[in-house]
């Protein structure tokens, strides 16, 4: 089984598929956000990692692909331990399961021990595994959770490109409407934007917008 080098700068994916209330005001494309994770992670893994906390709806679409490919090895799924009587089966089965620790209280309080851990130190509870700094942040739909991940990535690397795929709906189309949220945005000069807005086919887009990172 291949093994991508430690050296090769992972992408970071933040994503869901929103529903219940908050679907009405996070409206998604279901069918889009699933096309969308299935072309990023086969476009991604023969080239580098992935960096990505597991939600239930995201998990599975990671692992088909990941797994048909052979490339397993190369994903780093974050959960948290305050969800692991809910996490999806298809979670256990990567080689890099990162567990970070329910720290009590509110959910939102362990939610946002693992961001820290994934995005922000990019370690696991004990600080001896060292993920390589992030050479993109790929953004697909989502609720209030992936706007939360789009601030704290955008606040610990200024810098690196950052892709909100606004065709999947949800929060990636309310990002690309916040000027205050894309501001300065590295990678999103008005034709990338229009393509996240506009271009389906996602492989496609994926290729050349991921073709000249380091």
């Amino acid at each position: 089984m291949s093994t991508a080098p430690p050296a090769l700068r992972p992408v970071f994916l933040s994503a869901s598929i929103p529903f219940g209330d908050r679907a009405r005001s996070y409206p998604p494309d279901p069918t889009a956000v699933k096309e969308a994770v299935r072309a990023l992670v086969a476009v991604v893994l023969p080239d580098r990692p992935l960096v990505f906390g597991g939600h239930p709806a995201i998990t599975p679409l990671v692992w088909e692909i990941a797994s048909r490919l052979g490339l397993v090895d190369r994903v780093f799924i974050y959960q948290s331990e305050h969800f692991r009587s809910r996490i999806p089966p298809e979670a256990v089965f990567f080689d890099k399961l990162v567990w970070t620790r329910d720290v009590g209280g509110p959910a939102d309080r362990s939610i946002a021990h693992m961001r820290d851990l994934m995005i922000v130190r990019r370690t696991d509870e004990t600080g001896t595994m060292r993920i390589p700094e992030f050479t993109a942040g790929v953004f697909i739909s989502g609720m209030n959770g992936v706007e939360d991940e789009w601030d704290l990535f955008r606040l610990h690397y200024p810098t690196v490109p950052v892709f909100p795929v606004a065709s999947t709906e949800g929060a990636a189309r309310l990002i690309t409407r916040t000027p205050a949220r894309m501001a300065n945005a590295p990678g999103l000069d008005p034709p990338t934007v229009t393509a996240l807005e506009q271009d389906l086919a996602y492989r496609r887009l994926f290729r050349r917008l991921l073709s000249q990172l380091p």
